[in-house]
């Protein structure tokens, strides 16, 4: 009898023991999956804190496939443009069965799983996973994170649409009162430059009638140096007042040297 509960009260404490470290290694499994958990959502929310930043359609690209990459998914992702697709890998490419296949499958459910793979289409974008963890637990984490994640790219892409969008209306307008003021100024210098040849032909004119006028009127050498003298301070302030409009004629030359540099970057960096 005594035998009998010296066993009994051994097998207790061997099961308390045992159940013991069931408990620990569950509670161990339990934090892991915890920090696991709050790793990638740090991830995701740096990803959130970054994605208005994203001032391109290339950016936003990189930056999906850069939180990919740091969550270890092995993805491509295509984004849906008016003038084409862009495509992006966190392999470095993007075959021709993958672009095809997001291409062929953006109408289907908005999370699509087939094999290993699984699409989420959202609008204008598509990312595949090529290869979904098989650990229920972990594939459920990542349909969470990238569900939520391409809700953010679709937001985001909306509104970088619209800024795009405005920023190309703003520069057609810039653009074309630009080359209003290009038109502008040109006509004002060739303006200067009609003005500078008239200005000195009626110098030489004036200069010309006033030594043939000497001719026919009797004046002595006293009266006629007189009056030579008035037509030559009259003639050199001409000449400065044509010197000035020459030098205003350079400027707006540099000026509009410099609004073509605006108007043709292409040819002039070419």
């Amino acid at each position: 009898t005594s035998r009998k509960r010296r066993r009994a009260k051994i097998s207790k404490l061997t099961a308390r023991v045992q159940a013991s470290k069931e408990s620990h290694s569950e509670a161990m499994q339990m934090a892991m999956m915890a920090l696991t958990n709050g790793s990638e959502i740090g991830q995701l929310n740096l990803f959130f804190e970054k994605l208005h930043e994203a001032a391109s359609y290339s950016e936003l690209g990189k930056l999906v496939i850069d939180v990919c990459s740091t969550l270890g998914i092995n993805c491509a992702f295509q984004l849906r443009l008016k003038d084409g697709n862009m495509n992006f890998s966190t392999s470095g490419s993007v075959n021709t069965l993958e672009d095809e296949l997001m291409v062929m499958t953006r109408d289907a459910d908005r999370i699509y799983s087939f094999g290993k793979r699984c699409l989420f289409n959202f609008s204008g974008a598509t990312l595949l996973v090529r290869i979904m963890p098989e650990d229920d637990g972990k594939a459920g984490r990542y349909r969470d994170h990238l569900a939520s994640l391409m809700n953010g790219v679709e937001a985001r892409l909306r509104s970088l649409r619209a800024e795009l969008s405005l920023k190309s209306q703003n520069d057609n307008l810039i653009h074309q009162a630009l080359k209003q003021t290009h038109l502008i100024l040109d006509e004002i210098v060739h303006d200067f430059k009609r003005q500078d040849q008239r200005t000195s032909s009626l110098i030489e004119k004036l200069t010309a009638e006033m030594h043939m006028a000497f001719s026919y009127i009797d004046l002595d050498q006293e009266q006629e140096e007189y009056l030579m003298n008035i037509i030559n301070n009259v003639t050199t302030e001409l000449h400065q007042v044509s010197q000035d409009g020459t030098r205003l004629d350079i400027k707006f030359e540099d000026v509009i040297g410099s609004l073509e540099e605006v108007l043709n970057p292409k040819s002039i960096s070419a």
